[in-house]
């Protein structure tokens, strides 16, 4: 059977411990089969060396190698080059599963509703919108969002416009929507990069909407972190004894 969904993950740094506990619990509470492509944007610690071996017990994995850190945006439109899945989920090494049925339950959301983004909810206001300095893509949405602070500065000058958008360390998308409008912009980095997204989807008549679940924890505490490690196994090892076998 051909899998619906594509897992994608982008890493650097010093990051092989966050994303060897977010893969271990991604597998272990998801039912789900799925594609995992992960980009390396010139991890500094031993990332390389734990995808080479996790390579070696994964059938269904793709890893893209970058020599320098081409952030999030590029890295993600590097994978929407290579996916064949009708949906792609994009999550972020500091994102960490805690019980059974997240990824379930959220691509029934995204089908039910016919959504082509759904995810937690963050806000981005009107101070952060002006720290960027693209809008080529986006001059319609530019000139409403003028309007609105024109509105509500009338009402009180302490009041900004903010916009809610569907936050990227857990995002499940439509993956025909995200080619339609081009993918992330290279111009938005991690940071606010969802908001080019899904202002584009706007302009395309397409929409987008919330996800929220407490079994999906964004940047958990080394508590919680520590309590999944110790209450599931280890993929690579559990893959590598069940090969012994």
């Amino acid at each position: 059977m051909k899998r619906e969904i594509t897992v994608g993950v982008t890493t650097h740094g010093n990051r092989c411990e966050w994303l060897r506990d977010m893969l271990n619990s991604l597998y272990y509470f998801s039912k789900i089969s799925f594609k995992l492509v992960i980009v390396d944007n010139a991890s500094i610690d031993n990332t390389l060396e734990y995808l080479s071996e996790l390579s070696l017990q994964m059938k269904d994995l793709v890893v893209i190698k970058n020599k320098v850190n081409v952030d999030d945006s590029i890295g993600m439109n590097q994978i929407l080059e290579i996916i064949d899945t009708p949906y792609f989920l994009k999550i972020d090494t500091d994102t960490l599963f805690t019980n059974n049925g997240s990824v379930e339950k959220a691509l029934r959301c995204l089908k039910t509703q016919r959504l082509s983004i759904v995810g937690p909810y963050w806000d981005l206001s009107l101070r952060r919108r002006k720290e960027i300095n693209s809008w080529n893509h986006s001059q319609k949405m530019k000139m409403e969002f003028d309007r609105a602070d024109n509105l509500v500065s009338k009402i009180n000058h302490h009041f900004e416009v903010t916009v809610r958008l569907p936050r990227g360390n857990f995002m499940f998308l439509n993956t025909d929507d995200f080619r339609e409008i081009g993918g992330f912009d290279q111009n938005y980095h991690h940071n606010a990069m969802e908001y080019s997204l899904v202002m584009r989807l706007i302009e395309k008549g397409l929409d987008y909407g919330e996800y929220n679940d407490e079994r999906v924890i964004h940047r958990p505490s080394d508590e919680i972190r520590l309590s999944i490690r110790k209450s599931i196994p280890d993929f690579l090892e559990f893959k590598a004894s069940l090969r012994k076998k």
